[in-house]
Order: C-alpha cells, then sequence, then structure tokens
C-alpha cells in the first residue's frame, strides 16, 4: 500500500486546523464565562440593600403620614407611589433573611397590602386615613416577626422626621 504525501500533508492540516478550532472554542468559551461573572457582579452590586431599602421606605412611611394627617391627598398618592417603587426594587432584589426570600413576602404581604388600601381610597379619605395607614404598619411589623426581626417595630411617628418640609396641601 502506497502513501499518498498530500493527502497525509492535508489530513495533518486537517487536524492542525481543528486542534486550532478547538483552542479558539475554548478560548471563547472562558471569556463567555468571565464576562458572564462579571455581569453578575454588577447585577449582584446593582441589587438594592436590604437595610438601604426599609430605610428608605421608613421615610416614605413617615412622610405618608404626615401628609395624610394634613389631608394632602397629592402629596399621599406621591409617597403611596416611592412606596411601591421601593417596594419593588426590594422584591428584585430578592434577599434573604433567616432562610425567607424578603422579596417574596415583600411582594406577597406589603405590595398587596398597598395596592388594596391604595385601590380602596382609605389613604385619600381624610377621614378614614388612620385606618389605611395602620394597615400598611401592621403589614410591615408581621413582615418584620415572619423573618425573625420582630423588634424591628414599627409605630405611628409622632413627629416628621424632618422639620423643613410643608405637608398641606398646596393652595389652588
Amino acid at each position: 500500500m502506497r502513501k499518498n504525501p498530500i493527502a497525509l500533508i492535508a489530513l495533518a492540516g486537517l487536524i492542525v486546523v481543528g486542534f486550532l478550532s478547538q483552542v479558539r472554542v475554548n478560548q471563547q468559551n472562558a471569556l463567555i464565562a468571565e464576562m458572564q461573572k462579571q455581569i453578575n457582579e454588577l447585577q449582584e452590586r446593582a441589587k438594592l440593600d436590604l437595610v438601604e431599602g426599609m430605610g428608605r421606605m421608613q421615610l416614605y412611611t413617615d412622610k405618608l403620614y404626615h401628609a395624610g394627617k394634613a389631608g394632602n391627598t397629592e402629596l399621599v398618592d406621591f409617597y403611596v407611589h416611592e412606596l411601591e417603587e421601593v417596594a419593588e426594587d426590594l422584591v428584585a432584589a430578592a434577599h434573604v433573611k433567616n432562610g425567607q426570600n424578603t422579596g417574596a413576602l415583600i411582594e406577597q404581604m406589603l405590595i398587596a397590602s398597598i395596592e388594596a388600601v391604595e385601590s380602596s381610597g382609605v389613604l385619600s379619605e381624610v377621614a378614614s386615613f388612620d385606618e389605611g395607614y395602620l394597615t400598611l404598619i401592621n403589614v410591615c411589623n408581621a413582615c418584620h416577626k415572619q423573618v425573625g426581626y420582630g423588634q424591628l417595630e414599627v409605630v405611628v411617628p409622632d413627629r416628621p422626621v424632618f422639620s423643613n418640609q410643608n405637608y398641606e396641601p398646596s393652595a389652588p
């Protein structure tokens, strides 16, 4: 049997090309894996921190209370919307505390409560504002207890956190 040198050279060339192609694929896969790792790290850093989010919610519930007590329904609507936005960010962040997905709890308990109170109109009615507000506060406290942080009890504020905001409705 006679060996064809051209066929052997072509076969060797194909083997080299195949090997180099596999090396290139491996390099691309490693690059993709590294890029995915960087994307995951950036997404993790972009998540709203649970404590920061809860602090913002506490601030907004304080402002919501004082706007409601002043009968400023436009400001009440604004702070309800802000609460919803922070709650949605915390749901997306899906933090876990004591084995509980706080995002899922916020979605099930708080967002549902905000929507129910909002759709009932009790926060927009000066006479029933206290009832709606207490519903939100009770939901916050129930959630804190469920994740093992019952000592974080939210109460009705007795004075605004910031004294430099007017909560009265604007003159027409």
